[in-house]
């Protein structure tokens, strides 16, 4: 999990993350936190938010639908 937040500073494309459930250290919940406080062009829909709690980051499930949150001006189709 931390390789795929190291990797996922260098897209500009891929928006959607579905990876909750994984296991998640305290690197990499802290990469991932500072991935989605940096600003970009394309917004993120992970399925997942990380928060500071008590000298430590935590992370909760977070419902979310690309479709209904953002106008692209695209088609998307997601599949289970």
């Amino acid at each position: 999990m931390t390789f795929l937040a190291q990797s996922l500073f260098h897209n500009s494309t891929l928006m959607s993350v579905k990876v909750f459930g994984n296991h998640f250290g305290q690197e990499c919940l802290s990469l991932f936190y500072k991935l989605f406080q940096t600003p970009r062009e394309a917004p993120w829909f992970p399925d997942f938010v990380v928060y500071w709690v008590d000298d430590h980051f935590e992370m909760a499930y977070l419902e979310t639908n690309i479709e209904a949150e953002t106008d692209l001006g695209i088609d998307i189709h997601c599949s289970k």
